[in-house]
């Protein structure tokens, strides 16, 4: 796998990860570049392939899912979901909550500045 880098020159990505398949990762992965899991000292626990192996041998790392058709049911709309609200009971919490507000009605709004004019002129109207 050679590339070119920005400046023109060759890059053989392939032989660095082939010369570089056993050091440490960075961090605290606890593997090394090749992909095998590593104990506190760097020492191979279990290879890439083994990783590989158990992992396809249990049954419940692949998980077989059903897909099933979205019933009706499970959605409700908002003017629903706002009629299962207002047909429960209140608690006594909620009683008590709006025992002590005062209903207030809608304000009346005055319309201080009047009417409003026109002031630019249609030079046609003249």
């Amino acid at each position: 796998m050679k590339t070119r880098s920005m400046k023109g020159e060759v890059v053989d990505f392939a032989y660095h990860m082939e010369k570089n398949a056993d050091q440490p990762a960075l961090g605290n992965a606890l593997m090394n570049a090749r992909g095998d899991q590593l104990d506190g000292r760097g020492n191979v626990v279990k290879t890439r392939s083994e990783i590989a192996a158990e992992y396809h041998r249990n049954a419940k790392s692949v998980k077989q899912v059903s897909v099933t058709a979205l019933d009706a049911e499970m959605f409700q709309t908002p003017a629903e979901a706002l009629a299962g609200l207002q047909a429960r009971p209140a608690t006594a919490e909620q009683k008590a909550a709006t025992a002590n507000l005062t209903p207030v009605g809608p304000k009346k709004v005055v319309d201080v500045a009047g009417p409003l004019k026109s002031t630019r002129k249609i030079a046609d109207a003249e």
